[in-house]
């Protein structure tokens, strides 16, 4: 919730606002259902998966913002390569197990319903992570061919430089 409050009224506008805030969202919605629908066991090992990529994803922005670029250079393909195994590869295999063997038996099959659209929201994660991998990978052609150190992000003021210019032209 603190992150969400505080993406919507506290920070800059100029990043990847829209895909955080679908982020914020839809952890919103997974955390408390998880726990709601008796599925924590499902949650934690989601959040842990998350965790795993995000722990290499801090230790390269910070060796970037030192300007240590040498360990930048060590540290980025370990970032990918965890990013790529644990939300591309892990995450979707067990997204699929979930939803294709996880039934929930007499009397509390009320609950299978809430688990489906906890994976609903996993499959708009999933998105989100695909759509941010390529990012990465956008990243690493500009360090390799162009020598440029900068996160690939959408900005907001881009779209709204090219709506001013249709509407001008």
């Amino acid at each position: 919730v603190q992150d969400l409050i505080d993406h919507i009224f506290f920070k800059e506008r100029s990043t990847d606002f829209r895909e955080m805030l679908i982020h914020h969202i839809a952890a919103l919605c997974l955390y408390p259902g998880f726990i709601f629908s008796n599925v924590m066991g499902l949650g934690t090992v989601i959040a842990w998966l998350h965790d795993l990529a995000d722990i290499t994803v801090a230790l390269s922005r910070v060796l970037n913002c030192l300007g240590c670029y040498v360990l930048v250079t060590l540290a980025f393909p370990l970032m990918a390569g965890t990013w790529f195994y644990t939300r591309l590869v892990v995450l979707p295999i067990y997204i699929y197990h979930v939803f294709t063997e996880v039934r929930f038996p007499a009397p509390v099959e009320h609950f299978q319903a809430a688990v489906w659209l906890e994976m609903c929201f996993l499959c708009m994660m999933q998105v989100l992570h695909v759509f941010w991998f390529g990012n990465i990978l956008q990243m690493a052609y500009n360090l390799i061919a162009k020598g440029e150190r900068k996160e690939v992000v959408h900005r907001i003021e881009d779209d709204d430089d090219d709506a001013t210019a249709k509407k001008q032209s």
